[in-house]
């Protein structure tokens, strides 16, 4: 009995040829998973980005309210819905050392 075991050379190229099979296996197994871990964080990611796009419109919307809201145009309007009426006319009374406003 030699150094293989009890193995000829037919023994060690089965043997040889199992084990390179089966790292070929582990191989694509490997590749299949690392493969699904990258398109999985690929959707994540365009998901999230998505999400970053669309709030990015509603805070641009957002300012437009803002904007419209703080016009001058708008806030005659809410004033007049309000019932306050616009001054005609102001006069200034001095008292001691400030100014007054008297309608």
């Amino acid at each position: 009995m030699g150094m293989d075991g009890g193995r000829g050379p037919i023994g060690r190229v089965w043997v040889a040829n199992v084990l390179l099979m089966v790292c070929i296996a582990a191989l694509g197994v490997g590749y299949v998973v690392m493969n699904n871990t990258s398109s999985t964080k690929g959707f994540a990611i365009r998901a999230l980005e998505q999400r970053v796009s669309d709030l990015e419109e509603r805070n641009k919307a957002l300012n437009l309210d803002t904007v419209t809201a703080q016009s001058l145009k708008d806030i005659e309007v809410r004033v007049s819905n309000l019932g306050f009426v616009p001054v005609t006319k102001v006069d200034y009374l001095t008292v001691g050392d400030g100014a007054v406003a008297v309608k």
